[in-house]
């Protein structure tokens, strides 16, 4: 469940991202989307060592 929750967590500040950037808000979208790829990498590498 923990592991779902990064997944979305990550891919709603990649979204917020994407969006800051249509808003040429550039540190804020950098900060997100650095964020996103954290919680993404995070859950998947969580979910590749519980499958082992």
């Amino acid at each position: 469940m923990k592991i779902i929750l990064r997944f979305t967590m990550g891919l709603l500040w990649i979204g917020i991202g994407i969006q800051r950037l249509t808003q040429q808000s550039y540190p804020l979208a950098l900060l997100f989307l650095a964020g996103g790829v954290l919680f993404v990498y995070a859950g998947w590498r969580r979910w590749k060592v519980g499958k082992q």
